[in-house]
């Protein structure tokens, strides 16, 4: 298997605890994506800011040391379903990189929308790749990573 890096949003969590589980079955490393000015707690606030961002197409500062990605063959980037798609933050870690040549994997956490809004951003975002359909974050267990990804 190739080299894999697992990259991910978080705000609630969800997102983080199933990256880690990914990373841990293909050993591979895991990179948090994390926004310089943080979402608020509130859940309406946060809703709120991220409705500004997605409306506004913003793509939001993200805190330094940035993984090499010249290192991965394969991405698996994990986000919850905001507004349909990624957080915005998501579309500038995706965008900062040429990812020709490389495999991605989406997957998405959510509170019930799925993860199928997202795969329009994901093609556009990541130019060059692979990008595979995104999966079920919520609904991904261990035994499944290693299939999925080989």
């Amino acid at each position: 298997m190739s080299k894999v890096l697992v990259a991910y949003f978080s705000h609630s969590g969800k997102t983080r605890k199933v990256a880690n589980m990914i990373a841990s079955e293909l050993q591979a490393d895991c990179f948090e994506i994390e926004p310089i000015r943080e979402y608020p707690d509130d859940e309406s606030q946060c809703i709120e800011v991220a409705r500004v961002e997605y409306n506004g197409n913003v793509r939001p500062a993200l805190r330094g040391g940035l993984p090499d990605m010249d290192q991965y063959d394969t991405l698996v980037i994990g986000f919850p379903n905001w507004h349909d798609t990624c957080p915005m933050a998501v579309l500038t870690f995706l965008e900062g990189y040429d990812l020709t040549g490389k495999t991605v994997y989406p997957f998405v956490t959510h509170e019930g929308s799925g993860p199928d809004g997202s795969n329009k951003n994901m093609q556009k975002a990541c130019k060059g790749a692979d990008v595979k359909p995104a999966r079920d974050g919520n609904r991904l267990e261990a035994k499944d990573v290693k299939s999925w990804i080989a």
